[in-house]
């Protein structure tokens, strides 16, 4: 993914100061990233619990994999206004000109968090469809009791297949909200989680002070 560059300098008037809130923002990215993954992962799962709760049908796969991956991806860009913009206008209002452009690089962010959560739900979907014997025993019949039964079957096992990809996803998540937090040139890097299969999310750089 293309680097998220958000505010390219900072006034270095009182450098001594910036570099405080810089460190208390470098102390606090860990707990910031997490609330993010964790609020955006309880929107998907309140979003999954809502897809299942009547039944399932594998015929609106497609839909529900695309409708799943944007709500998450929506959800994101909501956790990252609640929680970092939050907090960067609250620690220091150099930084507050910071957050008003965190909405941009969240998109950004958002985009591609989309695209991989988009994968693994398909992945997801896919596990939780009827075997090849399954399939040969559906019933035609939807005022039956077996085509009731059938569609509960099938969102238990939606419901738990997606209900698995918390680890990946949450992972995946605190990687990208980390990547637009602040990594200042004169500080070593913060120590991440382990990452989730596939293509990561390049970091960005959220505040770089100015040059004098």
């Amino acid at each position: 993914m293309p680097q998220a560059t958000i505010a390219p300098s900072i006034p270095t008037t009182n450098l001594v100061q910036l570099q405080q809130h810089l460190h208390t923002l470098r102390e606090e990215a860990d707990t910031l990233a997490d609330l993010v993954a964790e609020a955006a992962w309880d929107s998907f799962e309140s979003d999954v619990e809502q897809a299942t709760e009547d039944g399932y049908m594998f015929d609106l796969a497609a839909s529900t994999q695309m409708m799943l991956a944007s709500s998450l991806a929506h959800a994101y860009e909501q956790a990252l206004q609640r929680h970092v913009q939050t907090f960067l206008t609250k620690l220091s209002p150099q930084l507050a000109k910071a957050a008003e452009r965190v909405d941009l690089a969240g998109l950004r962010q958002s985009l591609e968090l989309r695209s991989q959560a988009n994968e693994m739900i398909g992945q997801a979907i896919d596990r939780a469809k009827p075997g090849l014997i399954g399939m040969l025993f559906l019933s035609n019949d939807p005022c039956s009791p077996a085509w009731e039964k059938e569609h509960q079957d099938n969102a238990v096992r939606l419901r738990r297949q997606l209900l698995t990809l918390q680890k990946p996803i949450t992972a995946m998540i605190y990687e990208a909200t980390l990547g637009l937090l602040i990594l200042p040139p004169y500080s070593s890097p913060r120590p991440s989680r382990n990452k989730p299969p596939g293509p990561s999310m390049a970091p960005g750089v959220l505040v770089r002070p100015a040059a004098s």
